[in-house]
């Protein structure tokens, strides 16, 4: 089955994106809905396509923009440093005990997840 054209359903997708922006209606109560459909709605089938777009899109973008490039870079860098102010010298933990080691991977992931959601915003 052909996905709809998008400017067919244009309306409906700025009607379930206002609901969820204004909260009107929860994320999940919407993908329930289309669940129920067993994803042959054809509004969630644009949303659909319109998600493999964007996703092009980004790629595409970094490859085109140095600027990009360089912000993405210097990112990937503070999780680097992070990485060798947290394990020192050899890449080993300070601790030997088992517990704080495994809080302390725990945290360091938590701050770089953390870490890749601000830059993802900032893009």
């Amino acid at each position: 089955m052909d996905p709809p054209e998008t400017a067919e359903q244009y309306d409906q997708m700025v009607k379930y994106a206002t609901a969820i922006r204004t909260g009107a209606a929860s994320t999940e109560a919407i993908l329930r809905r289309f669940m129920k459909a067993n994803s042959t709605q054809p509004t969630y089938q644009t949303m659909i396509e319109l998600g493999r777009a964007q996703k092009t899109v980004f790629p595409a973008s970094y490859l085109r923009s140095r600027l990009l490039q360089r912000e993405i870079n210097c990112g990937l860098n503070v999780v680097e440093a992070w990485n060798g102010i947290f394990y020192g010298k050899n890449s080993e933990i300070a601790s030997n005990r088992r517990d704080e080691q495994e809080m302390s991977v725990v945290c360091l992931r938590i701050c770089q997840a953390a870490l890749v959601y601000v830059n993802v915003l900032m893009i």
